[in-house]
């Protein structure tokens, strides 16, 4: 962690000391919501779909997402499951999990 901006990365192992899992983190989650500068309402996500690309998505929300957490994909080991965010200024906006970096949706959430 860094000590001047309170931001660092947790990393997390497994029983056999193999990284499964990588998140950047800050004791206070809003400053990482800070970081995606996005400028989304749930209106223009209403959209978003399962299966659908990365680059569909960022088209729809108008911006590319901040990566958040890349974790191993217990039904395929060569393709991670990643978490983006899309969020405001104020907070609210896109938590979006996508099979494979920049790969298709697998789940959507809208946080007000």
């Amino acid at each position: 962690m860094d000590k001047d901006s309170g931001f660092g990365v947790q990393v997390s192992f497994d029983a056999s000391d193999i990284v499964f899992m990588k998140a950047i983190y800050h004791p206070d989650e809003s400053k990482i919501a800070a970081l995606s500068g996005a400028d989304v309402t749930k209106e223009k996500g209403a959209g978003i779909t399962e299966g659908m690309t990365y680059d569909e998505v960022k088209n729809l929300l108008g911006s590319e997402g901040l990566e958040v957490v890349q974790a191993a994909n217990p039904a395929d080991p060569n393709t991670p499951v990643v978490m983006m965010i899309w969020f405001n200024k104020n907070a609210t906006g896109y938590y979006i999990a996508f099979v494979g970096e920049k790969g298709t949706v697998s789940s959507i959430n809208y946080y007000e």
